[in-house]
């Protein structure tokens, strides 16, 4: 019914709130300006997969990293023609993780039997184990190093580019 004198208990809860509050704030701002993780310069990387045809749409074989990724394990693709492109997904699996790339090719029919391919790109779409942070991407090599034959089923593809941590 009276009125409360100045320093009562309401005061000093709004006091508290507000303490409370201006901490809470400190401390989100602390984090938005926190130092983000250091991440790598992008460095060489090369990706050869020599693998064989298992189905008109896959293929399964071994990788080779050298560069930024020095490494080597097994790799399954999956992928389809559309119209002169090639779209594919492979997957490179080693003893310290797993990478996924995502491919777009151009073919060109150099016989009969053997594509090669002479535009198109290469990014990491995915990574586990060490390989978790790992960004980069490139070209398939437009030589003859790089080809798939369908009368045989060997598939060796070189994919240069850059890689760095993230």
């Amino acid at each position: 019914m009276f009125g409360r004198a100045p320093g009562s208990q309401p005061h000093a809860r709004g006091a508290r709130i507000l303490k409370s509050s201006r901490f809470l704030l400190a401390a989100i701002a602390a984090l938005a300006f926190a130092a983000p993780a250091a991440a790598t310069q992008p460095q060489p990387q090369q990706l050869e997969t020599t693998g064989q045809l298992t189905s008109p749409s896959t293929a399964a074989g071994t990788w080779t990293g050298t560069g930024f990724v020095d490494a080597a394990g097994t790799y399954t693709e999956t992928f389809r023609f559309a119209g002169k492109t090639i779209q594919s997904q492979k997957v490179l699996v080693g003893a310290s993780g797993t990478i996924v790339l995502e491919i777009r090719a151009v073919v060109v029919w150099r016989d009969a039997c053997t594509a090669g391919f002479t535009a198109g790109s290469w990014h990491i779409s995915d990574a586990t184990g060490a390989y978790e942070r790992l960004k980069g991407g490139g070209a398939p090599a437009t030589n003859v190093e790089s080809f798939g034959n369908v009368c045989t089923g060997v598939i060796d593809v070189v994919h240069e580019g850059a890689a760095h941590d993230d």
